[in-house]
């Protein structure tokens, strides 16, 4: 600055009568006379997460998709594994960007309690979340997840997503071994329901067994309270087993017993039937056959084992009818 005629004093471009020319946070570098043309200063990079030319800069932006997710229509499985992959589209590359960005999984149930995610196990600090099954989600809730991005050194660069799911718990199932079958009387019988599956096997509650029998003959409802002496008899009602039993049966078509089984653990329950008919053989007739039919692939014979000591049974063809004879 100067008139000329006084002689000429180099002047701070920096440090001007309105503070730095740069953009608040940006280096501004003083250029001594002579040097570059007006206005006798430079200015530095933008700040983290922006650009611009050093006078005047703008925020720079990111945004964050799902690309991936083991959710199906809103549902995960107790049993199953979460996986969520995010993706996130980064800054353009005339932003300023030297520290790279942070990530962040959190997830609360509908109610509003938070769920412990960490970075050893749910790796809750990338772009992949893993939450192993049977672990902190809990079945029977709705769960909202976010994920979370910022800039390192700009958290106002950041971007998010939200999605809900529910954690549904998988079915029992009940299974009863033993069932199904027609005795004479005088012969026992066992139903097992130990096989019985969880396949959540949640810990928080027991399996628990309840039986009812209900006892048919010809069609005509009973109880299922008489054993093969016609003696008053209790049925047991629970545990994963019910027998030995001896029951009462009836000449002909036997009497039908009807075994439902409820299991239930937590709030959860699920339901078997099977049936047993116990026959009271006609007096000196010998026990009833026993029928047994083979899984056939195309048509074939049920064959019926004779009583003991009778006389050999017929093997009834299925196949074409027969034909009748002349008259």
């Amino acid at each position: 600055s100067g008139t000329g005629e006084t002689g000429c004093v180099d002047i701070d471009g920096c440090a001007l009568a309105g503070g730095s020319p740069c953009f608040p946070g940006v280096v501004c570098k003083d250029t001594k006379a002579p040097g570059l043309p007006a206005p006798g200063y430079t200015c530095g990079a933008c700040p983290e997460g922006m650009r611009g030319n050093g006078t005047q800069c703008e925020q720079c932006r990111i945004t964050a998709q799902m690309l991936a997710s083991t959710v199906v229509d809103g549902t995960v499985k107790r049993s199953a594994d979460l996986r969520i992959v995010a993706g996130l589209s980064l800054m353009t590359g005339d932003c300023t960007d030297t520290r790279g960005y942070n990530f962040g999984w959190s997830a609360v149930t509908s109610a509003g309690q938070q769920v412990a995610l960490d970075a050893a196990t749910n790796k809750a600090d990338t772009l992949q979340l893993f939450v192993p099954k049977r672990s902190v989600l809990l079945p029977g809730l709705s769960y909202t997840l976010r994920f979370d991005a910022r800039h390192a050194a700009n958290t106002k660069v950041s971007a998010s997503l939200v999605f809900d799911f529910f954690v549904a718990a998988a079915p029992l199932e009940a299974v009863v071994a033993g069932g199904n079958a027609q005795l004479s009387v005088g012969q026992s019988f066992t139903l097992d329901a130990s096989g019985s599956r969880d396949a959540d096997d949640e810990t928080a509650y027991a399996m628990a067994y309840a039986w009812k029998c209900a006892a048919y003959v010809s069609g005509v409802k009973r109880k299922c309270d008489t054993d093969a002496e016609g003696n008053p008899t209790v049925v047991p009602t629970e545990g994963a087993k019910i027998g030995p039993l001896k029951l009462a049966g009836s000449p002909g078509s036997g009497i039908v017993y009807v075994w439902t089984l409820t299991l239930t653990k937590g709030p959860r329950s699920a339901t078997s039937e099977v049936r047993v008919t116990v026959v009271q053989p006609v007096a000196g007739a010998g026990p009833p056959p026993v029928v047994g039919i083979a899984p056939l692939a195309t048509a074939g014979a049920v064959t019926v084992s004779p009583p003991a000591g009778g006389s050999p049974a017929p093997s009834a063809a299925l196949g074409a009818p027969a034909t009748a004879g002349a008259c």
